[in-house]
């Protein structure tokens, strides 16, 4: 008996490591198709010179990324806490139609199938394809316009003490820029103006997964100098789970904050929110970072 229990479960482990790779370089695959203009411009090692050619291809590239964060975010091989989560809460209140509410994003892969990815990828694609872009064009005309003002400071002798804060600006939306394809993933029908503030202002917050996920994208972006199919076949799932993940942290501050705000319990247990936890808003006018939960939504 012990021997069959034994069997099981080494069954169950390679299953879900060899599921785990599959889906983990299929993701990377249909991202690099889904973001061609940067897929060309990395598999071509045009140099970071040029860089609003790698700005305005990243924007094009966002609902790419957002639907690849659709499917980290829910898909149950990977066995994240927060997938588990909203699985049993949602399996648990199935007969609830005003569960989960419409302002959360509703499971973007089935519970029941541990190895989708073709038809949940394209079905997020589609559905955040026009906010995600809204997002990335937001932030990647932001670090084009510090590139550009960085590319002037160099005229200047004093233009080299503006290189550490334009750099800093710079850093700063690249990551809001995930950070907020994460909001978006999350919440379909948040505003504009709210992403983008929150976004950033995440981006600050929990400043240790900034560094993380700049030094990630630095060596990602200096294996695809070096080689760049192999990189970009093999290493493009797993690199950009890294930066989900990094997203993902800073992002629960708000999670967290909207869950509390919400008043459900449900809602509550899906972001690990304790019952004890209070909105933290100064009167009518909100917190010090966003305004409340319901201001958020269109």
């Amino acid at each position: 008996m012990a021997s069959s229990f034994s069997k099981q479960s080494f069954n169950k482990a390679f299953t879900t490591v060899a599921n785990s790779i599959y889906l983990m370089l299929m993701a990377g695959w249909l991202t690099l198709l889904c973001a061609l203009p940067l897929t060309i411009c990395l598999m071509t090692r045009v140099p970071i010179m040029y860089y609003p050619t790698y700005a305005g291809a990243l924007a094009l590239s966002a609902p790419a990324f957002a639907a690849l964060f659709a499917i980290f975010r829910d898909q149950p091989t990977f066995n994240s806490r927060d997938a588990q989560l909203r699985i049993k809460l949602t399996e648990d209140h199935a007969k609830d139609p005003n569960f989960p509410p419409d302002w959360i994003a509703a499971p973007y892969v089935p519970s029941d199938r541990p190895t989708a990815i073709f038809k949940p990828f394209f079905r997020a694609y589609a559905k955040l394809f026009l906010r995600a872009l809204a997002v990335g064009f937001s932030c990647c005309l932001a670090i084009f316009a510090f590139g550009y003002d960085l590319q002037l400071s160099q005229q200047f002798q004093w233009g080299a003490a503006l290189v550490p804060v334009l750099l800093v600006a710079m850093a700063i939306f690249l990551q809001a820029y995930f950070v907020g394809l994460v909001i978006v993933v999350e919440y379909p029908k948040a505003k504009w103006w709210s992403v983008m503030k929150s976004a950033v202002l995440l981006s600050v917050r929990r400043w240790v997964a900034l560094l993380i996920a700049l030094v990630v994208m630095v060596g990602f972006f200096w294996g695809v100098m070096w080689s760049p199919i192999l990189v970009l076949l093999l290493g493009t799932g797993m690199v950009f789970y890294i930066e989900y993940a990094a997203a993902r942290w800073q992002a629960q501050i708000l999670f967290a904050q909207m869950a509390a705000e919400s008043g459900d319990k449900r809602i509550r247990d899906m972001y690990s929110v304790g019952a004890d936890a209070k909105s933290s808003r100064r009167g009518r006018g909100g917190s010090s970072f966003w305004r409340g939960g319901t201001d958020v939504m269109q």
